[in-house]
């Protein structure tokens, strides 16, 4: 019994990937943009998911970050400790 579960759950995994490929298809294509981060190394890398063409959110976090990050630097040179 378990394993006719666990083929269900495999079968409906399969159809919700197939759905969002689909959805996505219809997104703007991925030929119309790209997306690239410079490494530490100073080359760049394409941080386009290669399946669902998604950018991939772990770069634009740790960028947000650090942005956030140089904007408290920047706010505690100009108006001191608060």
């Amino acid at each position: 019994m378990l394993y006719k579960k666990k083929g269900n759950i495999m079968a409906k995994e399969k159809k919700l990937d197939e759905k969002i490929k689909e959805m996505l298809e219809y997104a703007i294509p991925i030929s119309w943009y790209s997306a690239y981060c410079m490494t530490d190394e100073g080359k760049m890398e394409n941080i386009v998911d290669d399946e669902y063409h998604f950018i991939m959110g772990d770069y634009l976090d740790s960028l947000s970050d650090e942005i956030s990050e140089l904007s408290s630097e920047l706010d505690e040179m100009i108006y001191g400790n608060e």
